[in-house]
């Protein structure tokens, strides 16, 4: 687990700023760990991939102490869309259609059939497979 104790010594002990990180996946997680450790900053990791949002959420709850609805299955698929978008805008086509498989599979973490449409990811090759998959995802998790 997290060793809060010895984040906060290693605060103590400098003079420079310190970023914690472990564990933080909301705003209650990150408000929770710069309150026992003092940290000047708060690192976000694992729980950001395919989760943008969780910064946004962060920030709310540390600003208003107000937590943010989940993003709707549509408003996450479209956001990852967007991201491909640019990773095909930026990079090479080849190596951004092969990093977005792996996006693909995270922004799917959740949803209902999301073991079957991640092994589909896998397999990707082309933005066509990509929105087929968010076809997929979407006729499979309309209520949520």
């Amino acid at each position: 687990g997290i060793d809060y104790k010895t984040i906060a010594e290693v605060k103590r002990a400098v003079n420079i700023p310190v970023i914690a990180n472990g564990d933080v996946c909301d705003g209650k997680s990150a408000k929770y760990m710069y309150e026992v450790t003092g940290a000047d900053f708060v690192m976000v990791g694992r729980a950001a991939m395919g989760n943008p949002f969780v910064f946004e959420q962060i920030n709310t709850y540390m600003s208003d102490g107000v937590i943010l609805e989940p993003p709707t299955t549509e408003q996450r698929l479209e956001t990852m869309m967007k991201q491909i978008e640019l990773m095909l805008k930026y990079k090479d086509p080849h190596n951004a259609i092969m990093e977005s498989r792996k996006h693909t599979a995270w922004y799917l973490k959740g949803m209902r059939g999301a073991a079957a449409l991640r092994r589909e990811c896998g397999e990707i090759s082309s933005i066509d497979d990509i929105k087929a998959i968010c076809e997929k995802a979407l006729e499979g998790n309309k209520d949520l």
